[in-house]
């Protein structure tokens, strides 16, 4: 997507302002602007997008293997660090790199984040 449709997206979707603190619960309260959230217009928690997004999409790529039910039923996945949402993080900073794009993750960082938004497509 160029800039222009970036643009019409953040203007169709305006950011979500989120206030938390930040590293850990009695960390220092940060507000930043969201861009990709759930449909009912809340932030996504990092464990719950985990869960029912990412890991999934991994399993449907035959990256990791399907998920089995634990004592109490309650779904569980097997993965390691390398298929975390971290290397998402990971993922997302080197397309940007490659694309010649400034990140907030890459070393040449500006002031001024670009706006993105992230998807997890699954071939079935």
């Amino acid at each position: 997507m160029d800039r222009r449709g970036d643009q019409a997206s953040v203007a169709a979707y305006p950011p979500l302002t989120c206030s938390l603190p930040w590293e850990k619960l009695n960390g220092k309260v940060q507000t930043h602007n969201l861009l990709v959230r759930w449909t009912d217009d809340r932030f996504i928690r990092a464990r719950v997008y985990s869960e029912l997004i990412w890991k999934p999409a991994l399993v449907a790529a035959g990256v990791i293997p399907a998920s089995t039910k634990d004592a109490n039923s309650r779904t569980r996945f097997t993965t390691s660090h390398k298929e975390g949402l971290h290397q998402l993080r990971h993922l997302y900073a080197s397309v940007t790199l490659a694309a010649r794009s400034p990140s907030r993750n890459s070393p040449s960082t500006s002031a001024t984040p670009t706006p993105v938004s992230l998807s997890v497509s699954t071939r079935t």
